[in-house]
């Protein structure tokens, strides 16, 4: 964790400690309050709560929060005990700007992209222009692996069978594109045609399509239609 974050144990044990502070009490009041509303704690434990070294599980805060508010700190509110004027670090791959989490508890929305997410679809923008269609995180992780120069040339010269497809095993083009670029490093239609020979009739080629699209299923761990 960065020394420009505070976990949010800290935050809230900066937040109970500012209003015991301002109303002028003592650890001691403070474990008497805690106890009535049911955490049994010492001043030590509240002294421990309030410099971060006491996970803040729901149930305990809202005991707290009841407690600081019993000894006229309040209403004390959640909002009011989450906020903070750094960046929230909540585990290894969340760090909430200043201020969300308690926008949040008051009833704001939260959308926080993960990192790695805001850098594949960066990449995306980049490498795949002509695409029209928002790829989901199914997409973006296998892109991640991907021969983009492939998935463009496959998505060049997908066409009718390759929609079929698509709408058939309800995924998106990229996706289909993906994943037939790892199977066999082209279209669905000219693997197709490539398995099935060029004096294949329509049903050894309908054979072939079914055939493939079980591959995709695998691959993809869907079930049949």
């Amino acid at each position: 964790m960065s020394s420009d974050t505070r976990t949010l144990a800290e935050a809230i044990g900066f937040n109970a400690r500012k209003l015991r502070t301002r109303a002028g009490l003592t650890l001691d009041e403070v474990a008497i309050a805690s106890k009535l509303r049911g955490l049994r704690w010492s001043n030590t434990r509240v002294a421990d709560f309030e410099a971060g070294r006491v996970s803040p599980n729901l149930e305990t805060t809202i005991a707290l929060a009841l407690a600081l508010s019993d000894l006229g700190c309040g209403p004390v509110t959640m909002a009011e005990l989450v906020d903070s004027q750094l960046p929230l670090s909540i585990n290894d791959s969340v760090d909430l700007p200043a201020d969300h989490l308690s926008l949040w508890f008051r009833g704001a929305e939260i959308r926080l992209e993960p990192p790695e997410l805001r850098r594949l679809i960066g990449a995306v923008h980049v490498k795949l222009p002509g695409l029209d269609e928002e790829l989901d995180l199914k997409t973006l992780e296998r892109l991640e692996s991907a021969d983009i120069s492939a998935i463009n040339l496959i998505l060049a010269q997908s066409g009718i069978a390759e929609e079929r497809v698509q709408k058939s095993l309800h995924i998106t083009r990229p996706l289909l594109a993906i994943v037939s670029s790892s199977l066999w490093g082209q279209t669905f239609s000219q693997e197709r045609d490539e398995r099935a020979g060029p004096e294949a009739n329509a049903q050894h080629r309908g054979r072939i399509s079914r055939q493939l699209k079980d591959e995709l299923r695998i691959e993809l761990r869907i079930g049949n239609d």
